[in-house]
């Protein structure tokens, strides 16, 4: 799973990449509690991963380097946590980062 960058990225080192393709491939994901020691009735996680750009599925595929990296962190309550997807939690905060991205499966 992944999702098709529609926007124009621009990279560290100045250059423009259009139509990428972005995931969560091989990442590690952290998740920590919150609210669990003040005994709150509301109890949060916050999700930490890493979502990576690569200038096509094909060339992820192949293992070549990411393009880019950016880290991911969001809050969810353990009750949306515990009914949710844990990837599509993550993929879609992502894509609030772009104007445009097509899920790819």
């Amino acid at each position: 799973m992944g999702i098709l960058i529609n926007d124009t990225i621009t990279l560290s080192n100045g250059l423009e990449a259009k139509n990428t393709y972005g995931s969560l491939y091989a990442t590690d994901i952290h998740i920590t509690r919150e609210g669990f020691e003040d005994n709150q009735i509301e109890h949060n996680l916050n999700i930490i991963a890493r979502c990576s750009i690569w200038i096509s599925r094909e060339y992820r595929e192949q293992n070549n380097p990411a393009l880019k990296s950016s880290i991911i962190n969001i809050t969810v309550p353990l009750d949306t946590f515990v009914t949710s997807n844990l990837f599509s939690l993550l993929y879609d905060a992502w894509k609030t980062q772009f104007s445009s991205t097509t899920d790819v499966f």
